[in-house]
């Protein structure tokens, strides 16, 4: 992306580690909220510390629905405990344990090379 100087100029070219909203935690509010009305869970359990998730979290909960709220242990803020029912924090040894194994016994199925070699990059297996 070009860089930019003081005065708004633009300079050469640089790398960026670019971000994207992609509207995940409105899909999942809405979706909470909508399933909560409808009665269609008794109890709910997210893995996010989003704290735009928080009114849908108070809406849920008055509908007499549980909530759970799961953190990673990194996080410097449970922004949702409070709004849930209960709230974990996740431990790297949770998270590795959650992985499927990299081909899925008996299929085809497998972890993309590029993804396979990030998680030995990071040092996740």
């Amino acid at each position: 992306m070009p860089l930019v100087l003081s005065g708004g100029r633009t300079g050469g070219l640089t790398r960026v580690w670019h971000t994207e909203e992609k509207g995940s935690d409105v899909n999942l509010a809405v979706e909470l909220v909508n399933d909560a009305w409808s009665t269609l869970f008794e109890l709910a359990v997210i893995v996010s510390n989003d704290s735009d998730l928080a009114r849908a979290l108070t809406i849920a909960k008055k509908k007499g629905r549980r909530i759970g709220v799961l953190v990673r242990g990194d996080a410097v803020v449970n922004s949702l405990g409070r709004f849930a029912s209960f709230s974990r924090r996740l431990t790297e040894a949770n998270l590795k344990g959650a992985l499927l194994p990299r081909k899925i016994p008996g299929t085809t199925i497998e972890i993309p090379a590029e993804w396979e070699l990030r998680e030995t990059r990071a040092g996740i297996r």
